[in-house]
């Protein structure tokens, strides 16, 4: 004895819905995870990049200082680079504005966003000093860009990077400087 087996269309319908069902969230997953990994690169770009802008502001700072500490604000050439570099790490600081990893920082810090402002100023007041020949660095906002340095080394996963000779460097960098716009500031 042979038994028929007769789908109707009811089961078909069923099936190929339980089929789209498994199907879209078995897609929805898989974007869900893409999206997660997409949004965890974007955050530790952000962190790292956001360190090395930092480390490259003093690193610019520095550079207008001899190794004996005499400020450099009679030597034209260094002058404009230090303007230059000003404004591509303001620039650098602008494409991060978006970054999920600074949008968090902001909630916990908001006034990090002061360093930013102060950068756009400082370069301003820095190309009307040049024509004025009354060059000067912000000590104001070294100690911005030190404090935000500080926050980032606590908030950082990876604290081997911050044992880098290239970080070491910075460290080195903002203690001479520290030290170099005390100075001025007292004079």
């Amino acid at each position: 004895m042979q038994f028929k087996k007769i789908v109707s269309l009811d089961t078909i319908i069923q099936s190929l819905v339980t089929i789209v069902l498994i199907v879209s969230v078995f897609y929805t997953g898989c974007q869900y995870r893409l999206y997660r990994k997409n949004i965890q690169s974007k955050y530790k770009q952000g962190e790292i990049r956001l360190l090395h802008i930092v480390g490259n502001y003093v690193i610019n700072t520095r550079n207008m200082y001899t190794e004996e500490g005499k400020f450099k604000k009679d030597d034209s050439v260094n002058t404009k680079q230090y303007i230059e570099e000003a404004k591509i790490i303001l620039h650098d600081l602008h494409d991060l504005l978006k970054n999920p990893y600074y949008i968090d920082l902001l909630e916990k810090y908001p006034d990090i966003n002061l360093a930013y402002m102060a950068l756009r100023r400082n370069i301003i007041e820095q190309e009307i000093e040049i024509r004025n020949s009354d060059f000067a660095l912000s000590g104001e906002n070294f100690k911005r860009f030190h404090k935000i340095y500080n926050l980032l080394k606590e908030e950082i996963d990876n604290k081997e990077i911050l044992r880098s000779e290239y970080f070491q460097g910075i460290d080195e960098a903002y203690k001479f400087l520290d030290k170099e716009l005390s100075k001025q500031i007292k004079k």
